[in-house]
């Protein structure tokens, strides 16, 4: 199936280069002036994108998206699988910014509503607007359309009008490629179009190994007629908002004075794994005691004389290469090299913190507030757990909770992830302990608490 696709392809290309038109051409361009005509106001596209790897004969789904365009806004989603079968989603309504770049509206962890300039994940790179957001059909004449086996294909050079919807089509978590269409063929039905499929041409994959691809794709067309944008609204403020408010204002001065221990609980959900460990934080450094099976250190960061924090492994066991000779011995304290980029960071990118986002995104349930919005978890987790997973950019967390006791006070918290690298789920729960009183612990206590875990 998978080379009868690029057969087909192929045959498309042949009968472009072929030409040739049915004896009833001239009624059907009559259709295609009443489509053309038909064209006001918003445009709908939606599908499937379809790679197809020319030299080895393959394809591959490259998920489906969905793009409405307005004359002054462009609504572009887009849901596929990545390489190891994790779920992605894209959904953004983009407007032309003062300076002609794209941009979007978006509810920030504080709940406010801001204007953002566009980043394309797959490129990382700014997009002006009116290179990628217009609307295709109406670049388009009768004089652009020949008849071939009944279907209605745009003549050579013409089909370049879609190469701006095909490139946003393109995007995925790692790659963006600028498409050039080589056909676009329609399907008109009583004066309207009703899909349209596209062949990019081959061009380089880009990776490790290139491989030339295209992309093939077929989508509907719906004229939904005029349509205003979806405001992106704050999150509603209640009564128990302020319940959490409050605790986490509590909560935050209790690690004010950058003395506590956290203790960490990770236990792997339906699997087998369970792991116990500390983090420690003193004024001068961060300690944690997990310690993976396959390394003989820990990792910690420590204050430098300029003020800021750098990496450091403490070695709980003798490093040995594989002829025996020993490159760190138990109690060696390794830094990261210069060109690390934990060589210099601030202690606020690796310390905990509860005051830097609002309350109002949190449902409450009994005695805990819980969120799943996925739109600001992950920046709102990152700021409450400890280094050991803040720093951690596979994790993806679905589900943060804060517990609350009696008296409206934090007893624990924590969050279900899923990690895109292992493609394991776990949850990590979280204490706070020994507040004003921990000290980081010498590499003996620190070998005998990963000995009694291990056991």
């Amino acid at each position: 199936m998978k080379k009868q696709l690029l057969l087909i392809t192929s045959s498309i290309l042949a009968l472009v280069s072929l030409g040739g038109c049915d004896g009833d051409n001239s009624a059907k361009l009559e259709e295609v002036e009443k489509a053309l005509k038909n064209t006001e106001g918003a445009v709908n596209f939606s599908g499937t994108l379809t790679s197809l790897d020319i030299d080895e004969g393959t394809s591959e789904d490259e998920g489906d998206v969905d793009v409405t365009i307005t004359d002054t806004f462009f609504e572009w989603s887009k849901n596929y699988n990545d390489g190891i079968g994790n779920p992605v989603s894209y959904r953004y309504t983009l407007k032309k910014d003062s300076d002609g770049y794209m941009s979007y509206d978006q509810l920030t962890i504080m709940n406010q509503v801001v204007n953002s300039r566009f980043i394309n994940p797959g490129s990382d790179k700014e997009m002006l607007y009116d290179d990628y957001c217009y609307n295709p059909l109406k670049l388009l004449k009768v004089e652009d359309f020949e008849i071939i086996d009944g279907r209605y294909f745009l003549k050579s050079g013409a089909a370049s009008v879609f190469n701006g919807l095909m490139s946003m089509c393109s995007t995925s978590m790692w790659h963006y490629y600028e498409c050039e269409v080589s056909t676009a063929s329609f399907e008109i039905e009583n004066g309207t179009f009703k899909s349209v499929t596209f062949v990019t041409k081959p061009q380089s994959n880009g990776y490790y190994v290139p491989s030339d691809f295209c992309y093939d794709a077929t989508l509907d067309i719906l004229f939904p007629g005029e349509i205003t944008e979806t405001p992106v609204t704050v999150k509603t403020h209640r009564s128990e908002h302020d319940i959490l408010k409050n605790a986490l204002d509590n909560f935050q001065g209790k690690i004010a004075g950058g003395n506590y221990t956290v203790h960490v609980v990770d236990k792997e959900d339906g699997g087998s794994f369970y792991g116990e460990y500390d983090v420690y934080a003193t004024e001068d450094n961060l300690l944690t005691s997990f310690r993976p099976a396959i390394y003989p250190y820990v990792e910690g960061f420590d204050k430098q004389e300029d003020g800021s924090f750098r990496k450091y492994y403490l070695y709980l066991y003798d490093e040995t290469t594989s002829s025996g000779t020993t490159t760190h011995s138990r109690g060696d304290k390794a830094y990261v090299t210069e060109k690390s980029k934990y060589y210099s960071i601030k202690r606020s990118d690796i310390e905990m913190t509860f005051s830097g986002f609002a309350p109002e995104f949190f449902i409450k349930s009994g005695s805990s507030f819980t969120t799943s919005n996925s739109f600001i978890i992950d920046q709102i987790t990152r700021l409450v757990c400890p280094f050991t997973e803040k720093l951690d950019e596979y994790m993806t967390p679905n589900r943060l909770t804060f517990n609350l006791d009696d008296s409206n006070e934090i007893v624990s918290w924590g969050f279900k992830m899923f990690d895109y690298y292992s493609g394991y789920a776990d949850t990590f729960t979280y204490t706070l302990k020994d507040v004003g009183t921990t000290v980081i612990p010498t590499v003996e206590e620190m070998l005998k608490a990963n000995q009694e875990s291990e056991d």
